[in-house]
């Protein structure tokens, strides 16, 4: 079963970081250690274990990015997917982000944590 309570963990050209993540029903949210929302959406893709995951990260106004993108005043948010990722065989991914240019790769693993209670 893929639904589940997820760790993501990430890297970037200025940092690390760390996302709980929940995937239920098609869904997916959560927040990162920075304050950063993620909300979203998976599905499988036919491959035993693996997802496309599309999200929608909400920056907080002074949060610093892994990509070492500081949000303004406003805050801002970015759209990151579709990215394929296998949830039964945690490894690194690459994922491009639209955030500073060469600079806006990421590296993130995820890897379960729980199922949800029934």
């Amino acid at each position: 079963m893929l639904e589940g309570m997820y760790r993501l963990d990430f890297s970037g050209h200025a940092g690390r970081g760390v996302a709980a993540l929940v995937l239920k029903d098609g869904t997916v949210f959560g927040a990162d250690e920075a304050g950063v929302n993620y909300d979203g959406t998976y599905e499988p893709t036919g491959t035993p274990g693996e997802v496309s995951v599309s999200l929608v990260l909400t920056v907080p106004p002074g949060v610093t990015l892994v990509q070492g993108v500081i949000a303004d005043h406003r805050g801002f948010s970015f759209q990151v997917g579709p990215q394929r990722i296998n949830l039964l065989k945690p490894a690194e991914v690459t994922i491009a982000t639209p955030v500073g240019g060469p600079r806006g790769v990421v590296r993130a693993r995820m890897s379960k944590l729980r199922n949800l209670p029934n």
